[in-house]
């Protein structure tokens, strides 16, 4: 248990606070910005305030609503940001250490950590593990999955998986609902 947790410690790719406070003044100051979310050591915070009827909240139903011109404090480990996609594009040619990945749905976009990769944290887990990345089988099922699944020595696509994924997979799965993981283990492990 402690080996795992100090990986884990390891793996994490912060962005600076200079940074982390930038790009919120940045989020801050274009009025296309519908929607922020930032994960952090003190857990996610939102600009907004939970709606548990809103679907867009599903995954963010733990998230702390905050004035976001109020946090200067934090180092962010990642933002989930409802803008238009050329504005995403935008906004990360301003930081030279911040990359954006698009979500399923045209305008969610994650700013992170260049390093903040799956991939990137496959890799140094299999270095830390004295393993190959060839005897790895990745899971995903949207953008930031891609090089993971392309890369890894066995890249499964969730059955909800978007088709880019899907197209670069060597198997598909069941969808995350139905145990797609555990059904791909115990065809083709067990």
């Amino acid at each position: 248990m402690k080996r795992g947790f100090s990986l884990l410690l390891r793996l994490r790719a912060l962005l600076s606070l200079d940074t982390t406070n930038a790009l919120i003044a940045r989020l801050l100051s274009e009025d296309a910005v519908r929607f922020k979310c930032m994960a952090t050591s003190e857990g996610f915070l939102a600009s907004l305030p939970v709606d548990e009827n809103d679907k867009m909240w599903k995954d963010y139903l733990h998230a702390k609503h905050v004035d976001f011109a109020q946090v200067k404090h934090l180092r962010a480990e990642k933002f989930a940001v409802l803008l238009p996609a050329e504005l995403a594009g935008e906004i990360a040619s301003d930081f030279e250490d911040v990359q954006h990945i698009a979500f399923t749905g045209d305008e969610w976009v994650q700013f992170a950590c260049e390093n903040a990769t799956k991939w990137k944290a496959v890799e140094a887990s299999a270095k830390y593990l004295g393993i190959e990345t060839a005897q790895i089988a990745a899971f995903g099922d949207d953008f930031n999955d891609l090089e993971m699944i392309e890369k890894c020595g066995v890249g499964v696509a969730m059955g909800n998986a978007i088709p880019e994924v899907l197209a670069v997979a060597d198997f598909v799965t069941a969808d995350n609902n139905n145990d797609g993981i555990a059904v791909w283990i115990e065809e083709n492990i067990l």
